[in-house]
């Protein structure tokens, strides 16, 4: 089967510079178990993941998900961060089709989490901008229902940072329409060269590319 990412387009953003590889093909099938594990653990029990209760070989598999920049360990040795789920309360709320809710670590995490647990999500957020509720529902892999309409996203050249967690989820944020994302990144300094204004179909598209475990 043919990777989808060689017939992606973008409106205003050369292809090349947005398309990336899954964090599950970067990993062992071990490593992804576990990653699942962690995601999982935190979804359905809330708060941070106790690095002190696994086992060894679960820790010595633990730091090879950070060095392969698949999650965050904190300064308390615990997992706050797991792309896509933080945590700690963040504006991306999301609701899966199973009743389960979390919190995203940024908007392109809260739309690609319909790949993690393969289920329709709702997310809930808001313009970082001026503070209007957003709401997105994907169901299918594709957004049926966006409110505004207009809603973008504020992504960033991931493949510049070796860190996303604490360099790209603090600025990958939802906005109402573009001319808040723009106004946005414009008044914090957003480098031009390292960001981009997506849409949010376009947004969900590369939160397939890097949550789609089987593409």
């Amino acid at each position: 089967m043919a990777d989808f990412r060689a017939s992606l387009t973008f409106k205003n953003d050369d292809s090349q510079r947005l398309i990336i590889e899954s964090i599950a093909s970067k990993l062992t099938q071990r490593e992804n178990e576990v990653r699942n594990m962690i995601i999982n653990n935190i979804v359905n029990y809330g708060g941070a993941f106790e690095i002190n209760g696994v086992t060894d070989d679960v820790k010595e598999i633990i730091i090879s998900l950070r060095d392969k920049n698949a999650l965050a360990i904190a300064e308390d040795n615990k997992i706050y961060s797991i792309y896509p789920v933080s945590a700690k309360v963040t504006n991306h709320k999301v609701t899966l089709k199973d009743g389960r809710e979390f919190y995203a670590m940024c908007a392109v995490d809260a739309l690609g989490s319909t790949y993690t647990f393969n289920q329709d999500v709702t997310v809930n957020s808001k313009c970082t901008e001026c503070g209007k509720e957003i709401k997105a529902e994907v169901s299918g892999g594709k957004i049926v229902n966006l409110q505004p309409a207009d809603a973008h996203v504020l992504h960033v050249d991931l493949k510049k940072f070796k860190t996303w967690s604490c360099c790209c989820c603090n600025i990958m944020h939802f906005f109402c329409s573009k001319e808040h994302c723009l106004e946005w990144s414009t008044k914090n300094n957003v480098c031009k060269d390292s960001s981009f204004c997506l849409d949010a179909n376009e947004a969900l598209v590369v939160g397939r590319m890097l949550f789609s475990d089987k593409e």
